[in-house]
Order: C-alpha cells, then sequence, then structure tokens
C-alpha cells in the first residue's frame, strides 16, 4: 500500500487586464476499488464557484467563470490518494477498435477527427485500425 499526494497546478499569466474568463477543467481524482481518496482540495484565485457535472464517460468536469478583472489566474488541484498495489487498476473502457471503427461512422466529430487534414498520420492510423 502506498500512499501519494499529488498536485497539478497550472497558471495563466496575462500581459493586460483579462475583465472575464470561462474555464473548463478536468482535475478531479478517480475512485477505484484500489484507490482510495483521502483529501481533494480545488484552490482557484478568486475562489469562484466550480460547478460540477459529468461528461459522457463519467468523469468529473467542473465549470466556472471568474468576472473580476485579473492579469493572473491560479487553478491548483491537491490530493492525497492511498493505493494498493496488489490489485489491477480496473479497466474503465471496454472499446474495441472494431467499436471505434464503427462509432466514426455514427459520430460527425469523430467523422470530423479522422480527416486526413486534421490528423496528418492518418494512414498510419487507418493502417492500425485495420
Amino acid at each position: 500500500m502506498a500512499i501519494f499526494k499529488i498536485v497539478h497546478l497550472t497558471k495563466y499569466q496575462y500581459n493586460w487586464p483579462i475583465k472575464e474568463s470561462i474555464n473548463e477543467i478536468r482535475l478531479f481524482p478517480h475512485h477505484f476499488d484500489n484507490q482510495d481518496v483521502l483529501q481533494y482540495q480545488l484552490l482557484i484565485t478568486n475562489n469562484p464557484e466550480v460547478e460540477i457535472s459529468q461528461d459522457y464517460f463519467s468523469n468529473q468536469v467542473g465549470n466556472f467563470n471568474t468576472l473580476e478583472a485579473h492579469t493572473e489566474m491560479t487553478i491548483e488541484s491537491r490530493m492525497l490518494v492511498r493505493v494498493n498495489h496488489s490489485l489491477k487498476i480496473p479497466e474503465i473502457d471496454h472499446t474495441t477498435v472494431k467499436d471505434f471503427a464503427k462509432e466514426k461512422e455514427k459520430s460527425i466529430l469523430l467523422l470530423r477527427l479522422s480527416y486526413p487534414e486534421t490528423i496528418k498520420k492518418q494512414n498510419e492510423i487507418s493502417a492500425i485500425l485495420d
């Protein structure tokens, strides 16, 4: 068993005052059978209210606005987690390459992301998928 202290810091510095900043963050710890989140703290300049929701894959997503004029903004995520190494980290997604190929045909966004002008190595990616 091991305990890890994890700190993630993002700092924005601007050359002139920014009047409004709209942000989305994904700095939340995952909860697994073999990982206990002992402490978690999110620190943001000016302490804005963060609305937390879940995305399509059940990841936590935070959204916040900073309306005050500022030349610097810091977002800090701090956590203390205990991990039991005797257990394997569970698979989150059971999607296969074939599933992705089918999904690509149905999704305009995925189709757009797979255009050759968007991905420089599309031929290599297609060869791997085949």
